[in-house]
Parts: structure tokens; C-alpha cells; sequence
């Protein structure tokens, strides 16, 4: 969607200038050129906004979660996926979200996910266009949403359908989360989660830093318009230091769901983005 609104851009006005060249002869050439240097400048910052976001941070070993269960890691239908057995009977099972440069491996690692481990299954993707996956997708709000619908049917066949469900989203894994939720109804095979745990997630975007508010703007990310789009309550958790998206984001989007009548429950934790604590208090009232 990026790359076709950019062509288009693109394009136009070679198009329009063209025609002027037997008319305005020199201004019509300088014209092109600077269009030119225009639209090269912008490929040239798009490339390197694919690399800068969309490449992973370090992964664990691959044996980090031996001691709590099996992991099997494999590719669907362009996204890398990471299948989780607990070694005790699993109580629930978690479809999840990992946030940007966040790899299926590293997501298991996170507090949000690691308080699971003992007791659920888990399957864990990453959307085309970043990371690990199919890195040929142009990466948007389209391409996250036929990923996620595209992962329910897998999802239910990697788990037991008769343990209850739950949705845990990070960072960008968060709008991923909330989108799915809005258009589950075309998956209706697949059963609605009963909660959906929301971490370090944003409302608009309007509070983010500049370059990371282009790149919302850019694919179209906004939780706003999905709150009224789904019942599945809530759970928000967000660390009070976030400086990359920040916990005002997070009040918004609580407060949001309060005027829709939607369930939601905000808990402000410790940490920032990438470092935050979950207390023994807020763990149990996950596990619960």
C-alpha cells in the first residue's frame, strides 16, 4: 500500500510536467529534476525505515525454553511462527503479538508472554514485512490485517479448542491484536477470546515521537477506530517511563472503551517500553 500511494505520487506529476517541456522549455527540465531528486530522497528513506524497523533484535538461544516446554519454529504463509507446549497441562492456550524488531523467539522472552510459560499453549507470529518473515511484503495496516486472519485457523489447529483463549499484543502487536479483534467475525469457525492483555500499545499515535508518528501515519496505524469494532474486554498494562509510546497513549485508549461501554482495565506498571516489570500482584490477576 506504501509503495502503490508512493508510484502514484510518483508519477503524477511526470505526467503533468512532460507536456510542459515545448512550452516552458528549462523551468518544465528543473521541475522534473527536482521531482526526481524528490522521489528519490523518499525511496531512499523508506529503505532505510525497512531496515532501521524491520530487522530483529537478538534472539535467545534456541533452547531458552526448554525447561518450561517444546518450541517449534516454521514459516506460514510468509510469517514466522513459533509453536509452544508447556511440559504441565496447559490451562489456557495464547495467540500472540510481538512488537516491531521483536522476534517470535524474543516475544516468548518478555514478561507479558514469560509468565505463561509454565501452564499455556502458545502459537506466536510475526506479520510479512518485517523481521523474520517475507520481508518482499510491503508492509501495512491491509497486509497485518490478511496475516492475523490468515493465523486463526492455525491457530486453533496448533491448540486445543477446548481450553479458553486469550490474545497478548506488544508494541505494535497491539494494533495487530486490536485489528483481528474488529474483523474476527470473518474467521467464525474460530471462537472469540475471552480477554485480550494490551501491552506498551497506543491509541492514535498522536503522543509518539516524530519518526515513529510517520511511520503510523505511513500504514495506517490507530487503535481509535477498532475500539467500538469488538467486545472482547481488555486488559491494558504500560510502563509509567515509556518514552517511545507513552502511557497517556494508554489512558486514551482505556478511556476511549469507557465511552463505548467496552470492558477495559488500565494498570500503569514500572519500566519502560523495552524494560518493564510485572509485580507479583498484576501476575496473578493474569494467570487468574
Amino acid at each position: 500500500m506504501v509503495m502503490q500511494r508512493a508510484f502514484l505520487w510518483a508519477s503524477l506529476p511526470v505526467v503533468c510536467i512532460a507536456p510542459l517541456h515545448g512550452v516552458v522549455g528549462r523551468r518544465a527540465r528543473t521541475l522534473l529534476w527536482m521531482h526526481v531528486c524528490v522521489v528519490l530522497l523518499m525511496v531512499a528513506l523508506y529503505a532505510y525505515a525497512r531496515v532501521a524497523y524491520g530487522r530483529n533484535l537478538p534472539d535467545p538461544p534456541a533452547d531458552a525454553l526448554a525447561a518450561t516446554g517444546r518450541e517449534r519454529v516454521f514459516d506460514h504463509r510468509g510469517c514466522r511462527v513459533l509453536c509452544y507446549e508447556p511440559l504441565r497441562p496447559a490451562v489456557r492456550r495464547l495467540l500472540v503479538f510481538p512488537g516491531l524488531r521483536v522476534g517470535v523467539r524474543r516475544m516468548m522472552r518478555e514478561p507479558c508472554v514469560r509468565l505463561f510459560l509454565e501452564d499455556s499453549q502458545i502459537v506466536c507470529f510475526q506479520v510479512r514485512g518485517i523481521g523474520d518473515s517475507d520481508r518482499m511484503v510491503d508492509l501495512s495496516a491491509a497486509s497485518m490485517l490478511e496475516d492475523a486472519l490468515g493465523m486463526l485457523p492455525l491457530f486453533d489447529a496448533l491448540t486445543s479448542s477446548e481450553l479458553p483463549s486469550e490474545f497478548v499484543g506488544y508494541s505494535l502487536g497491539t494494533f495487530v491484536c486490536m485489528q483481528l479483534l474488529a474483523n474476527a467475525w470473518r474467521v467464525p469457525s474460530v471462537s472469540s477470546p475471552r480477554r485480550a492483555l494490551l501491552v506498551g500499545g497506543m491509541f492514535e499515535g498522536a503522543l509518539l515521537p516524530p519518526d515513529f508518528k510517520v511511520l503510523a501515519l505511513a500504514l495506517e496505524i490507530s487503535n481509535a477506530a477498532h475500539v467500538a469494532a469488538s467486545s472482547t474486554p481488555l486488559f491494558i498494562v504500560h510502563a509509567r517511563d515509556d518514552a517511545l509510546i507513552p502511557v497517556d497513549e494508554a489512558v486514551q485508549l482505556h478511556d476511549a472503551c469507557r465511552r463505548v461501554g467496552r470492558r477495559a482495565e488500565l494498570v500503569v506498571c514500572e519500566g519502560s517500553h523495552n524494560d518493564y516489570a510485572l509485580d507479583a500482584s498484576l501476575t496473578r490477576r493474569l494467570l487468574s
